[in-house]
């Protein structure tokens, strides 16, 4: 493990995120004059600047120089997030509860120790990495890895590497319940393997939820983990009990030490629960980092687990919504996805085939103790296929030092600007394909971003879009109804909304804004043109679709949806605001200039 050690860079990076994110959220008024960002902190009497800042859409910067603040004609750096958050403090104090600012508070500095922590580990990966392509002849990241993992071993590498987080939430690296050890070897960072251990539970107090051509859970387990069953098995006849009456399920070791044994002290001392710690599987966790991903797998399912760690605000729990709805939105979406021939092969989901939670009085704790098992989407993939969690594509190459996406593309096309231009329009195509017929024709949003989508390339081109973790998309029940597809869903889930702007704006936050628009902005800077020329291709595919759909959908849904995606301002998370007024269930907007209205 890396001893924590606190990093100037480092700190100066979220210092600038933090910045930004006040500046996005329109928290703190300012104004730009060429590139000078400039903060009037009127109760404090002061003046905040940041020097070298470019503007993009969606209210995006990009700060190169100093952060700085001006008190009594005295020119400051602010060089640290303490430093920044006394003075963001003294402006919104009035708008702001104290114990929310103080937890906040914890959340940026805990980010802080984990983002050092990162930055160290992967500088020195990445360093090795590279001294390994140079070794192996390797032009490119894609040649190394595909010359040296198999299919599913470059999918869980790209999980790992891909450590940079959400590209604009100001605690992207929290992980509050962990201290520094259990960060470093539960976060999928650090690429350490994790002894998955089983428990048993019994059959009395579980509730079981199956997919399509799942008879009996504890069949279908033995089929998918033969080993683990096994010495299972053998433990609970060690223990005088009988499978017939209880489950097996994954526990994460975290959880269980630090929250199994407070909160279900009784089922346990009734032997309700048994845990078997010399009974695991070896696993890794994937970027979402409480779902693994079981190493030297041959196709078996990953595991989604509740850990009770607040992660970039939440906590990372299962709810029985979670477990109950996952398997009946399997049965809809494949048959949706049957009859749309997988949208000419462009989309494929990795689906919750089934789960099970404890049945508890209180379902604040019940949300503790449970399991979903996903589709391995390494068992889709063909040959010459690369899998390549998106969050991925915006590392910097080891070797070339430049984002993976531009390495990719620029192996296929070369380095030109025509070249880029063709490259995104052909992924565009594919991903827009992806979700746009889905979410108009059925009204389902596939939470679309680039940490549940996984693209697919073949011999360097986009090919497909995988998507996964179905808790997190929106279904607008009155079209999904229209299309005479009915859905039995658990009761008050969020998944599932009357209102058509929620499960727009789903559409619109993840796969157009943090997908396709983190792309045009990494393009437009690496080729110094504006965003408007890769915007552009986004209008076209977009329109495109929405004109073949037309006969496919209501008109007054088509109309709808057209004006607000094409042309009215987009929402934006307030994602810093959210956690200033600790709101977690609801999402607070903010509007944002629409960068495809004015694009002809």
């Amino acid at each position: 493990m890396i001893a924590e050690a606190p990093s100037k860079q480092v700190e100066n990076q979220l210092v600038k995120r933090l910045l930004h994110a006040c500046v996005r959220e329109q928290l703190l008024p300012y104004t730009i004059k060429d590139t000078l960002l400039i903060i009037d902190l009127k109760q404090g009497k002061k003046t905040l600047i940041a020097s070298k800042v470019q503007q993009f859409h969606l209210g995006k910067l990009k700060i190169e120089g100093q952060v700085m603040v001006i008190v009594q004609d005295q020119l400051h750096v602010v060089s640290t997030v303490d430093h920044l958050l006394e003075l963001i403090y003294h402006e919104i104090s009035n708008d702001v509860h104290l114990p929310q600012w103080e937890k906040f508070v914890v959340e940026v500095n805990n980010c802080n120790i984990n983002k050092n922590l990162v930055a160290k580990f992967s500088e020195h990966f990445n360093h090795q990495l590279a001294r390994k392509m140079v070794q192996s002849h390797a032009e490119t990241l894609i040649q190394y890895i595909t010359s040296c993992y198999s299919a599913a071993e470059q999918l869980m590498f790209f999980e790992m590497w891909a450590a940079k987080g959400h590209p604009y939430h100001p605690c992207h690296k929290t992980k509050l319940g962990f201290n520094s050890k259990a960060y470093q070897t539960f976060s999928p960072e650090f690429n350490q393997d994790i002894y998955l251990p089983l428990a048993a539970i019994a059959k009395s107090i579980i509730h079981v939820e199956l997919g399509l051509n799942i008879i009996d859970y504890n069949d279908w387990f033995a089929s998918q983990f033969p080993d683990a069953w096994c010495a299972w098995e053998e433990k609970i006849c060690a223990n005088g009990l009988s499978s017939h009456h209880y489950s097996p399920i994954f526990i994460h070791p975290w959880q269980y030490e630090n929250v199994i044994i407070k909160l279900f002290q009784d089922i346990i001392e009734e032997r309700q629960l048994l845990f078997f710690k010399d009974v695991y599987v070896t696993t890794k966790a994937s970027l979402s980092f409480r779902t693994m991903i079981v190493k030297d797998s041959i196709g078996q399912p990953h595991i989604k687990l509740p850990i009770a760690v607040h992660s970039t605000s939440a906590m990372r729990t299962i709810s029985p919504a979670s477990v109950h709805n996952g398997p009946k939105l399997e049965k809809i979406l494949k048959q949706i996805l049957a009859w749309e021939n997988h949208f000419t092969g462009h989309l494929k989901i990795a689906y919750e085939v089934c789960g099970l939670h404890v049945q508890f009085s209180n379902p604040e704790i019940e949300k503790h103790l449970g399991v979903i098992y996903r589709d391995n989407p390494a068992n889709f993939l063909q040959r010459h296929e690369v899998p390549i969690v998106v969050a991925a594509l915006f590392e910097k190459s080891p070797l070339n030092h430049i984002p993976l996406f531009l390495e990719i593309m620029q192996a296929a096309v070369g380095s030109s600007l025509q070249g880029a231009i063709q490259y995104f329009n052909q992924y565009c195509q594919v991903v827009v394909l992806a979700y746009l017929d889905l979410f108009l024709i059925y009204g389902v949003a596939l939470e679309g971003h680039q940490q549940n989508t996984i693209a697919v390339f073949k011999n360097l081109y986009p090919a497909y879009m995988i998507a996964r973790d179905l808790g997190g998309l929106r279904v607008h029940v009155p079209t999904l109804y229209s299309q005479g597809l009915m859905l039995e869903a658990y009761p008050n889930s969020a998944t599932f909304t009357e209102e058509s702007q929620e499960a727009t704006n789903k559409f619109l936050h993840t796969v157009i804004q943090y997908h396709l628009g983190e792309i045009v902005l990494l393009l437009a800077q690496e080729y110094g043109v504006t965003e408007s020329v890769f915007w552009k291709i986004v209008k076209a595919n977009l329109v495109e679709r929405f004109h073949t759909l037309k006969s496919r959908v209501p008109l007054d849904r088509w109309e709808r949806e057209y004006r607000v995606i094409m042309e009215d301002d987009w929402q934006v998370k307030g994602l810093m605001r959210m956690r200033l007024h600790d709101v977690y269930n609801k999402y607070i907007y903010i509007n944002l200039e629409n960068p495809l209205r004015d694009i002809q």
